[in-house]
């Protein structure tokens, strides 16, 4: 009998002490305790996946975007991906499957380091399977929000050069130039990004919502070109999992803002929610606080986004 057979007859079982999106909540944890933490003011990621998806869908129905209740709904093209990025609560993955030996049967030190490479291999498969979701989203965002222009550039591309003169309200841009600078750290020391990455702000000059627009062009060429390191035997990074989360966080909020510059009436209110009868805000509001949790949306003169009367 071999040993996915064992499996499946409950002769041996897999004593897990981890999810496989646990790092989707450790790399955004608050280490420093402090009141005004920006970290500690984020929603959860899976929640601000799932607050994304339900302002689009009520902005949809209230008019404010071009929306279409249909199949062939264009909007759905970057809600559904963001449903199957935020659904994802856990993976079980097993490279050993493909091994026949079936040594950690016989051997505990096999056995623990089998059990090592299941469990860097289930993170790492749902982390590059969310940002994967995550990044078709932002795909569907920019072909939505560009119209005919740029047409004769590749998408990522096009998404740099709208957002390169794009005016966003601050609480967007802290956000955004924190995960890029984020995901720019944790993109370093896998020996074939940093050149590149340098020339985003010293060669080409880009800054705020640009640079993560091509910051996210590169590390998801740098991901389906198979230059990212394999997962396998221990060698792992500490980095090599949360900047997916990190460069995917960042995503979401380039996502929050071209949303906004697609709204046809900024004040307009909506729900947070298109299914929960809730105190409304102005789209253009929501947008810009998404990604905060809800007791961190304070209103300021200079936020440069639509606020409601006081």
């Amino acid at each position: 009998m071999n040993l996915e057979e064992m499996f499946e007859r409950g002769e041996i079982t897999v004593g897990r002490k981890y999810t496989a999106i646990d790092p989707a909540v450790k790399v955004f944890e608050c280490t420093c305790g402090k009141p005004d933490c920006p970290i500690a003011a984020l929603r959860p990621f899976r929640d601000h996946i799932k607050a994304l998806r339900g302002v689009i869908i009520t902005c949809g129905q209230a008019g404010i975007i071009p929306y279409v209740e249909s199949v062939q709904d264009p909007w759905s093209a970057i809600t559904y991906p963001l449903v199957m990025a935020a659904s994802i609560d856990d993976v079980f993955v097993d490279p050993y499957f493909v091994d026949d030996s079936d040594a950690g049967l016989w051997c505990d030190a096999a056995w623990e380091a089998e059990e090592a490479d299941r469990e860097d291999a289930s993170k790492y498969v749902a982390a590059l399977t969310i940002f994967n979701f995550v990044w078709l989203a932002y795909e569907a965002a920019v072909a939505q929000v560009a119209g005919d222009r740029f047409a004769k550039d590749k998408v990522p591309v096009r998404a740099r050069k709208i957002l390169q003169d794009a005016e966003s309200p601050a609480p967007l841009r802290k956000a955004c130039r924190m995960f890029y600078l984020g995901g720019r750290r944790l993109c370093t020391g896998t020996g074939r990004l940093e050149e590149r990455i340098e020339e985003i702000e010293s060669r080409f000059g880009l800054r705020d919502e640009a640079a993560a627009a091509e910051l996210g062009r590169l590390f998801r060429n740098h991901v389906v070109h198979g230059d990212d390191p394999i997962p396998a035997h221990g060698l792992l990074s500490s980095s090599a999992i949360p900047r997916f989360y990190a460069i995917a966080r960042m995503l979401l909020v380039l996502i929050q803002q071209l949303v906004r510059m697609h709204l046809l009436d900024p004040r307009a209110q909506i729900n947070l929610s298109p299914m929960l009868d809730e105190e409304s805000e102005p789209a253009d509001w929501a947008l810009a606080h998404l990604h905060l949790k809800e007791d961190h949306w304070v209103r300021r003169a200079d936020d440069g986004c639509e606020r409601p009367e006081d």
